[in-house]
């Protein structure tokens, strides 16, 4: 069923009123039940090393090839700045069935003496 179908005009944008927060197109977009105030994480932040270089990266989950939503992954080393987009994907998607799928994405730039921030947008 599509996001506009289960987020409904109006309905999308307003808060839940369950104890989550989400809005009904953060429900829908990583896979939560509308229904039910769930309130694990979003995402995890980690790190993954490519040669001699560590990376930060952002686990989430996702509707498996929606195309109804669109995931934007973005990372920056200053929270008042520009964030700039990434399409790192470490390693491949992992099927967690009903549509579901836990995927992992790479900052673009190596962590160095600055710190990094990446986060995920999801939208439509």
């Amino acid at each position: 069923m599509s996001c506009s179908r289960r987020c409904g005009g109006r309905r999308r944008r307003r808060r839940s009123r369950r104890t989550d927060g989400l809005n009904n197109l953060g429900e829908y977009a990583f896979g939560r039940n509308a229904r039910v105030g769930d309130n694990f994480a979003l995402s995890t932040a980690g790190t993954t090393t490519v040669g001699i270089d560590r990376f930060l990266t952002i686990t989430f989950t996702r509707r498996h090839k929606a195309l109804d939503v669109t995931y934007t992954i973005e990372s920056t080393d200053n929270l008042s700045g520009a964030w700039t987009p990434t399409t790192e994907q470490v390693g491949t998607a992992t099927d967690l069935g009903n549509g579901i799928e836990q995927v992992t994405f790479r900052d673009s730039l190596p962590q160095g003496t600055t710190h990094r921030f990446i986060r995920v947008r999801a939208g439509i």
